[in-house]
């Protein structure tokens, strides 16, 4: 990206036409409380990535500004922890949005945001309804996490084709789940590891003489049926058709997520079928997802603690939150 002769950065934020709501919010010349808050760590994270972001991302980020702030933040922590485990940060176009270059080793990842879809088809997932609490489109959520799977695969295909990507390098998708409704209502695991892994609703057995519990166990759920009467597959990470993707990296990372360090709710979930796969602690993360083979066709899903978990402590959690409520200047001088 060139910045100019002068040296200085462009702005993140400035006034004029922005079609995207939470732009305009950040650049108001009267931003609230907490808007003043995100827009100055999004400033922050702009200092650090301006000279990675590609020449459309200051007009970009007008339109959609989450799909951008993603990579941006996204980038910004695979820098942060980059001198710690090992590898430098690249962002060449055309191509992935960052490739993480070890020694031994290259890591491609292509960031996407999950959305709720086009309101006027039957399978989108509507906002909360105040009249429902209880009922979460478990389902149609899955659904637009496999579509954001499914849209970066084939993504990966042309990248291959083209050679950006060689067959030897390990490609991870990075999913963020902020922008799609109830993506805060995860279940007992991550919904999104029911995207690739055929995990259905959570199953309690018991014994019918003593009435004990005697099991625990997720329904097999290879496939989800959309109104149309297509199937969608829900088991990508236990089929060789995806041996291609390494794993997925997924988050609830957005500008209110003022959290240090970045990435601290990263998750990422391997790929079994991998044909090139990423070492556990290759990358920060709080938690780690792996399926460990235990029988024929049969696995076994393992969480393993990230190199980022101390930071997921609810006395963590807590101060983030309260974070948001204290002074600007408070906050840049206890970073």
């Amino acid at each position: 990206m060139t910045i100019g002769s002068s040296g200085v950065i462009p702005p993140l934020f400035s006034l004029g036409d922005a079609p995207d709501a939470a732009y305009r919010n950040l650049s108001s010349d009267t931003p609230s409380p907490p808007a003043r808050v995100c827009r100055v760590f999004a400033e922050e994270l702009w200092e650090r990535y301006h000279p990675y972001a590609d020449k459309h991302f200051l007009s970009e980020i007008r339109r959609d500004f989450h799909a951008r702030f993603w990579e941006m933040y996204l980038t910004c922590a695979l820098l942060e922890h980059g001198p710690r485990l090992g590898y430098a940060v690249a962002c060449h176009k055309p191509g992935p949005d960052v490739l993480l270059e070890f020694k031994d080793r290259c890591i491609w990842i292509e960031a996407i945001t999950a959305t709720d879809g086009d309101p006027a088809k039957p399978d989108s997932v509507g906002h909360p309804d105040p009249a429902k609490p209880g009922q979460i489109p478990d389902e149609k959520i899955v659904l637009r996490y496999t579509n954001a799977i499914d849209a970066k695969y084939r993504k990966y295909l042309e990248y291959l084709e083209k050679g950006i990507v060689a067959e030897e390098d390990s490609y991870l998708i990075a999913v963020n789940g902020y922008p799609l409704s109830y993506g805060w209502a995860d279940p007992e695991i991550p919904r999104i590891l029911k995207a690739v892994f055929p995990l259905g609703h959570l199953q309690f057995i018991f014994d019918r003489k003593t009435l004990k519990r005697v099991e625990t166990k997720h329904q097999f759920r290879p496939a989800i049926f959309k109104s149309s009467g297509k199937d969608v597959s829900t088991a990508g990470f236990m089929s060789e058709q995806y041996a291609g993707i390494s794993g997925i990296l997924y988050s609830r990372a957005n500008a209110y997520m003022t959290a240090r360090p970045l990435g601290s709710d990263f998750l990422i979930a391997h790929n079994p079928m991998a044909g090139h796969p990423v070492r556990l602690g290759s990358l920060a993360a709080d938690r780690e997802y792996v399926a460990k083979p235990v029988d024929r066709d049969v696995y076994k899903l393992q969480c393993h603690k990230g190199v980022l978990r101390r930071y997921s402590s609810p006395i963590y959690r807590l101060l983030t939150f309260l974070r948001r409520f204290l002074p600007h200047r408070f906050l840049r001088a206890r970073r």
